[in-house]
């Protein structure tokens, strides 16, 4: 992609992990879908490292396949694994590889010196989906850089028409993994939250992560309270946005999340939209604004809900220009 200074005709993507591990594989998928919207030939591959014994080898041999792309084409890798000589190692691999590429650095705080440490001489273009994190990209200069939106499909802008009065639920979506902070989200829910506001919380996200672990202790805690706390599984884009529609405010309160894919959805339906203080999150909602900012330890999310329960035609206004705010820059 770098080599050329329109856009290619033909577009490869790839993600490197799973979607257990992390977002970039459905990210390809809509990514993929808004080329093929603006007429440009773009072909999602399975992520790399799946049930691949060898996810080099299997790199190796599909980069084979790019031999019969065109000066026209490229190949986009999405996102990086968290192994350190199996990422340099891909890297290598693109390198290699006679067409022109890009990859998306999605995650801040893996530092791009120790995956390779001789990257400015690999001719790819950088992709981020955070403008602090380009800013970095481009101090560093090592390559060219380009921010990223989300491409949220249109569907998500459609669905919601305005907040439900009464308050039906609040929702997350997600994995059920310890950087989601999701066990403590339902901690402070059943034991603070829905005393006090009778508001269920709806959790959809089951089966998704590969912590076992922490959605077992989830699962069995929401048996405990199901009054206060369920769990569901959710397939595509239509019912995910229906799900969320059906909402009276979304919560993502992880410790980490660079992929916010879930909470730019929940915006782009207009909900009024918790989000914690994080890299990621700060990319896009704006205390007061366009959605409400809570601490990692949630101790403060018991008065934003109630704000938002307590002034509706202010949090009304707040999901709308979250809504335009996801339009601007992230819709598919």
């Amino acid at each position: 992609m770098a080599k050329h200074q329109g856009f290619p005709r033909r577009v490869v993507l790839v993600s490197s992990v799973s979607l257990h591990e992390s977002g970039t594989p459905l990210l390809a998928e809509r990514w993929g879908a808004a080329l093929r919207t603006a007429r440009v030939a773009a072909e999602v591959w399975p992520p790399l490292i799946c049930a691949a014994a060898s996810p080099i080898a299997d790199l190796h041999r599909r980069l084979e396949t790019l031999q019969s792309l065109d000066r026209d084409g490229a190949i986009v890798l999405l996102g990086l694994p968290k192994d350190h000589s199996l990422a340099n190692a891909i890297l290598v691999a693109l390198h290699a590889a006679e067409a022109p590429s890009a990859v998306l650095w999605e995650r801040p705080g893996f530092p791009i010196s120790d995956v390779h440490i001789g990257l400015k001489r690999f001719p790819c273009l950088l992709i981020t989906l955070s403008a602090d994190h380009r800013q970095h990209l481009e101090r560093l200069d090592i390559a060219p850089v380009r921010q990223a939106g989300l491409a949220v499909p249109r569907m998500y802008f459609t669905a919601r028409v305005s907040n439900p009065s009464p308050p039906h639920y609040a929702v997350f979506v997600g994995r059920f993994t310890a950087s989601k902070n999701v066990e403590l989200l339902v901690h402070r829910w059943v034991e603070h939250i829905h005393p006090s506001y009778q508001l269920p919380l709806r959790l959809a996200g089951a089966g998704l992560g590969d912590d076992t672990d922490t959605e077992a202790r989830i699962q069995a805690f929401a048996n405990q309270h199901p009054e206060a706390v369920s769990v569901c599984r959710l397939g595509d884009d239509s019912e995910r946005s229906i799900f969320l529609a059906k909402a009276s405010l979304a919560v993502f309160p992880g410790r980490h999340d660079h992929l916010p894919q879930a909470m730019l959805e929940a915006m782009a339906l207009g909900l009024p939209v918790v989000g914690s203080a994080i890299r990621g999150h700060l990319d896009a909602l704006r205390d007061g604004d366009n959605g409400y900012l809570c601490s990692t330890n949630l101790e403060d999310l018991g008065e934003l809900v109630q704000a938002i329960i307590a002034k509706p035609s202010r949090s009304e206004r707040i999901g709308r220009r979250g809504q335009k705010y996801a339009q601007t820059y992230h819709s598919g």
